[in-house]
């Protein structure tokens, strides 16, 4: 009798086990389901926010470009600021490899614009003299600022104008004694004074002589 209830109460365990190892298995199976559902979730996210891509700025915009600047940017700034503003465009592998292109052309026109403008003032603007009031010891009656000189060498030499303008700048501007006066930004004392124009960043800048004389 004892021997019976010894193996009624071993089989009794056995099916108990059996039911609990089901019931883990299926705890097991729906993990298996959920996690990597909540784990590729928060992949896709990371994704997102990590993915570039490439765009034009339609505008100037603070702290990260200015107008017709091609950019790389996190694909979420561009989804949820610049486009709903109209700030930037998508640009494509193809468009931006026809940008690249004009790019490539507009900048060799630009250097070529260059090298023709400092051969033309070597040849035709040497020299730019105005003709103003001079009052005792060659005294101005007021001042030439750096952008009225820049102003009367564009005037000997239009083709200038051609040239992007924030390349092109006064880069030295010395009296006849060799003081530098550019950083003063005026001239008050007639005289010809010692000139050098920035055309191009490739290109050496161009000297020539502003001169000041008498009416």
């Amino acid at each position: 009798m004892q021997q019976i209830t010894v193996q009624l109460l071993i089989a009794m365990t056995l099916v108990l086990l059996h039911h609990t190892n089901a019931y883990i298995s299926l705890l097991r199976s729906t993990l298996r389901v959920t996690e990597p559902r909540s784990t590729a979730l928060r992949m896709s996210k990371g994704k997102a926010a990590a993915e570039k891509v490439r765009v034009r700025l339609l505008v100037d915009v603070k702290g990260t470009g200015q107008k017709g600047d091609i950019l790389m940017i996190g694909a979420s700034v561009y989804l949820n600021s610049l486009l709903p503003k109209k700030q930037a465009e998508k640009i494509t592998d193809e468009q931006f490899l026809k940008l690249e292109e004009n790019a490539k052309v507009v900048a060799a026109q630009k250097l070529g614009l260059a090298g023709s403008c400092g051969e033309k003032i070597a040849a035709e603007a040497a020299v730019v003299q105005v003709k103003m009031k001079i009052g005792k010891e060659g005294k101005l009656f007021g001042s030439i600022s750096l952008k009225a000189i820049m102003s009367s060498l564009r005037s000997k030499v239009p083709l200038i104008d051609g040239l992007d303008e924030k390349e092109v700048k006064l880069i030295e501007l010395k009296d006849e004694k060799g003081a530098d006066l550019l950083k003063a930004g005026e001239i008050r004392t007639a005289g010809a004074y010692a000139c050098k124009v920035q055309l191009h960043p490739a290109i050496a800048p161009q000297p020539f002589i502003f001169e000041i004389v008498s009416e």
